[in-house]
């Protein structure tokens, strides 16, 4: 009498990874040849699981679906179809042989898995490995090997510039590598990224100098301003004619002149380094992905600055496929034309951003002042002429001295005043008003 093997029972759920569909084949490989269809249909309901949907499903069945194997066969494969191979798109199957990634340290390294009796070097295992993929999605004649390689670090893909028409070819060139040879090209590729790593810090080094010695434009000081009199400003004095200043004698100000520690003039930027301040946001690409990224940026702007205008510290995003900013674009579209227009007759359907308008218009401005910069003015002190007599202080005439009488008679014709009677003739300063003094002389001036 023939033995006949047993499998685990069929439940019909996918539990425990169960393939309905393997199963039925270890089934039927364990169906001795002498039995009848009657056996074997008996025998199948005998793995149905207690309680399962497989024996629920069982019992279910028409006496034509249980009248022989072949017929259970078909009902067992309309309740649990076999799965579909999966249709790779030649875009698919290139994105997944350069997804089997091959680690730098893995190269030339001994790897030996747990139950790996010999081992063998990483990008050995690597190689096989991307021929089986490729081969388990169609590829039997090797067009996918040039891929496999773009995939590959560039250790590795150094040492395989021969074309390879199987992946026989391409496998058998990656065991042919040796490894002294990856060596000696992974301690050269480790000193070409050292030196560099060492240009890009010292350029960066070099940055940061300049921007530390860079002047910085200096705002002046108004607390040392002295006040000034808006309601009647007094004329500074005048010079007479004729007089000859003193060689160490130093300028009399005006009233309301700045002290000569303040600047009279800002440093200004230059065109670098105005362009360098617009182009910080760089401009995304005019594809589908660079235009949801150039949203999402504006997105972010307005919600860190709200409906701030642009400036040199806020510099706005600039849309995509659109000129760059100051290069004598339209302001309404962005874009350069050949003959050149303005905003005013720009006929495009979709316009920028207000707050884009107004970046462009920003740098725009500031580059033509570059353009067109001159020299800050000197400083003039303008004054007002004087009523005041010119006197010529290199022959000074005599003055007069008079003196003042302790009394004095009334004009006869003053009405009101009895002529009987002197005035004083003198000043009481104490109880006097306004009083400023007697006039000095020349001298004293």
């Amino acid at each position: 009498m023939e033995t006949t093997k047993t499998i685990a029972l069929f439940r019909g759920d996918y539990s425990d990874k169960e393939e309905p569909v393997d199963w039925f084949a270890l089934f039927q490989l364990t169906l001795p040849k002498s039995w009848t269809e009657d056996q074997m249909v008996r025998r199948f309901g005998q793995y149905m699981a207690p309680n399962s949907l497989a024996e629920e499903w069982f019992d279910g069945l028409s006496s034509l679906d249980m009248y022989d194997m072949t017929t259970l066969r078909k009902a067992f494969r309309e309740r649990w179809p076999p799965r579909k191979r999966p249709q790779w798109s030649r875009a698919q199957q290139r994105e997944r042989v350069k997804g089997l990634t091959l680690k730098d340290e893995d190269i030339g390294a001994w790897i030996q898995k747990p139950g790996d009796r010999t081992g063998d070097y990483g990008q050995n295992i690597w190689a096989e490995q991307v021929m089986r993929l490729a081969q388990s999605m169609g590829d039997i004649q090797g067009a996918l090997i040039e891929h496999a390689i773009e995939g590959a670090p560039r250790l590795l893909r150094d040492q395989l510039t021969a074309g390879y028409d199987s992946w026989d070819s391409f496998l058998e060139a990656v065991r042919g590598i040796r490894k002294e040879t990856l060596d000696v090209e992974q301690r050269r590729l480790e000193e070409n990224k050292a030196r560099d790593n060492a240009v890009a810090n010292l350029q960066q080094q070099m940055i940061q100098m300049s921007l530390r010695t860079q002047p910085q434009p200096r705002i002046p000081n108004l607390t040392h301003m002295p006040a000034v009199n808006i309601g009647t400003p007094a004329p500074p004095y005048v010079m007479p004619m004729g007089f000859t200043r003193p060689p160490n004698a130093t300028a009399t100000m005006g009233r309301g002149a700045p002290p000569s520690h303040i600047p009279l003039s800002h440093i200004p930027l230059s065109r670098s380094q105005i362009l360098e301040k617009a182009n910080a946001i760089p401009q995304r690409p005019s594809t589908e992905i660079g235009k949801r990224v150039y949203e999402t940026d504006v997105n972010l702007w307005h919600q860190t600055h709200g409906n701030a205008p642009p400036s040199l510290e806020r510099p706005y995003p600039i849309k995509p496929g659109t000129a760059q900013a100051g290069s004598g674009e339209c302001f309404g579209c962005g874009m350069v034309t050949d003959p050149p227009h303005m905003g005013y007759t720009c006929s495009a359907t979709e316009p920028l951003r207000s707050h884009e308008t107004r970046w462009r218009q920003l740098i725009a401005n500031m580059l033509r002042r570059t353009t067109s910069m001159r020299p800050p003015p000197a400083p003039v002190q303008y004054v007002w002429p004087s009523p005041q007599p010119q006197h010529n202080y290199h022959q000074a005439p005599p003055f007069p001295v008079y003196t003042v009488a302790p009394a004095g008679e009334w004009p006869s014709n003053e009405l009101g005043v009895d002529q009987g009677h002197p005035f004083d003739a003198y000043w009481d300063t104490s109880t006097t008003e306004n009083y400023m003094g007697l006039l000095p002389n020349v001298d004293q001036q």
